[in-house]
């Protein structure tokens, strides 16, 4: 049997619209965030720039990562 999201032939078949398997978990966390606007020239039109800092707390190491945004507000 062929399975077409992963690619690859199998020899049993499985239907692609059955979940075969789950995982979930829930850890507390803490996060933080910063951001800054500027008024491009005498227009409407500014541009913004803003940093999250999330910090989960899973062991053995904590999660961490920092998204960054750009953009423009009209």
């Amino acid at each position: 049997m062929f399975d077409s999201f992963f690619g690859v032939v199998y020899p049993a078949a499985v239907p692609t619209d059955q979940v075969i398997g789950s995982f979930s978990n829930y850890k507390g966390g803490l996060n933080g965030g910063a951001g800054v606007e500027f008024k491009l020239g005498k227009s409407n039109v500014k541009m913004f720039a803003e940093a999250k800092y999330h910090y989960m707390f899973t062991r053995p190491t904590p999660t961490t990562f920092v998204p960054v945004s750009f953009g423009f507000r009209w």
